[in-house]
């Protein structure tokens, strides 16, 4: 009967044995498991920061990159306070003065730039095809090296006292006087008894210039060069056929185009 006893006790302790190396196991599994969790949020958890790290370096190249271009704006300001310094806005008595010693200190040319460009007008230089407008973009470098071709004064306030600007140009060979108000008798005068221009001048066009007259036209015969003369929408002309007759005899290679009414 003991034996009995030691045989069940044995079985028991047997059970209980493999019952908790089985739980040792499961344990064991459990374990693996959570640590195996672990390693992968702990890898999650890193390549995010890694992530971020990445990010945050394009923030700062992107905020570095922002940076210079408020700098760059900044001395773009800068530059731009200067040309309104170099070019303020002007007021109808201020474009039509004549500075004698800017002339004398930039040249002819340069100064008429000046003048006619802050009167809304544009030139071209000899050699070059694009017309000039901007005033801040007028050309620099040695003196008398942008000579000025032709003019176009469309729309434009030059008038009669700015004019002595056009006395040192020697290679103007097209005017353009496009509805220009202030244009009159007397500015066709002084353009045609400026010596430089009667030599140089070729052609030459007025239109829409309501104070303009026969008398202003006649005085065109000075101009010894010209072969171009288009005239139209000129109200104050009053006997065109006659004016245009008296211009042609008196320049024999003149064609006039017309359309006066």
């Amino acid at each position: 009967m003991m034996v009995a006893e030691l045989k069940a006790g044995f079985g028991d302790a047997v059970v209980q044995l493999s019952s908790i190396q089985h739980y040792d196991s499961v344990l064991q599994q459990r374990i693996d498991q959570t640590r195996w969790d672990y390693s992968q949020e702990i890898q999650q958890l890193r390549d995010l920061v890694y992530g971020l790290k990445d990010d945050l370096g394009d923030a700062m190249r992107h905020i570095g990159l922002v940076s210079d271009l408020q700098k760059r704006l900044q001395q773009d300001l800068e530059i731009i306070k200067q040309d309104r310094v170099r070019a303020p806005a002007v007021t109808e008595h201020q474009s039509c003065r004549v500075d004698y010693e800017r002339i004398k200190a930039v040249g002819p040319d340069r100064a008429a730039s000046e003048w006619l460009l802050r009167c809304g007008a544009k030139v071209r230089y000899k050699g070059f095809d694009k017309w000039q407008q901007d005033y801040n973009g007028l050309p620099s470098g040695p003196l008398g090296k942008y000579k000025i071709q032709a003019i176009d004064a469309t729309e434009s306030c030059i008038m009669y006292r700015g004019f002595d600007h056009l006395e040192g140009l020697e290679h103007v060979e097209e005017i353009k006087l496009i509805r220009c108000i202030y244009i009159e008798d007397p500015c066709l005068e002084r353009i045609s008894a400026i010596t430089n221009l009667q030599a140089s001048l070729s052609s030459l066009e007025v239109v829409s210039c309501g104070n303009v007259t026969d008398r202003g036209l006649l005085a065109l015969h000075h101009l010894s060069n010209l072969q171009r003369l288009f005239l139209s929408d000129l109200p104050g002309v009053q006997e065109k056929e006659k004016t245009v007759k008296i211009l042609q005899t008196a320049l024999p290679k003149l064609v006039v185009e017309q359309d006066v009414q």
